[in-house]
């Protein structure tokens, strides 16, 4: 059994696969941790994400804010322990949204869950190719996240 007095080492998955590599120390909270992982993404609106493990029985938990990050029944024997950032709640209309750069983690939370089969894909496979391409070629000169918006 791991010491909840000593640091442990974290490596937290980010939406565009990228991998962040932590030391956790004992007193850190949940929010602060989830502060640090949406800055290096220049995320403001962090109330729809949050940070997840894989416990023993192989089902996805969420850190709950409210606690130390090392309180939680994390993985014992896995060093460095994973976390992974991911949208928590999804909105009805990405309209709602006020940055671009939220949007586009939707979308990427949104691929990634299509890849698993966990969200089904447009039944027209065809006419939603279509689409895209006619869009992409509308929205040249624009960044991911603008062209996400209009």
């Amino acid at each position: 059994m791991t010491d909840a007095r000593k640091p442990r080492k974290c490596q937290i998955i980010m939406l565009d696969e990228r991998r962040l590599d932590l030391l956790v120390q004992p007193r850190l909270m949940s929010c602060d941790l989830l502060d640090l992982v949406a800055s290096q993404v220049g995320l403001h609106e962090k109330e729809y994400f949050g940070l997840s493990y894989t416990d023993e029985t192989s089902h996805q938990t969420w850190l709950r804010l409210d606690r130390k990050v090392l309180d939680h029944d994390l993985p014992r024997y896995q060093d460095p322990f994973l976390l992974v950032f991911c949208v928590r709640f999804f909105v009805p209309n990405v309209l709602i949204l006020k940055e671009t750069s939220t949007i586009e983690l939707f979308f990427l939370q949104a691929r990634i869950l299509i890849f698993r089969m966990t969200l089904s894909k447009f039944q027209c496979v065809l006419f939603s190719e279509d689409r895209v391409l006619e869009y992409y070629k509308k929205s040249a000169g624009q960044t991911r996240g603008e062209s996400v918006v209009r």
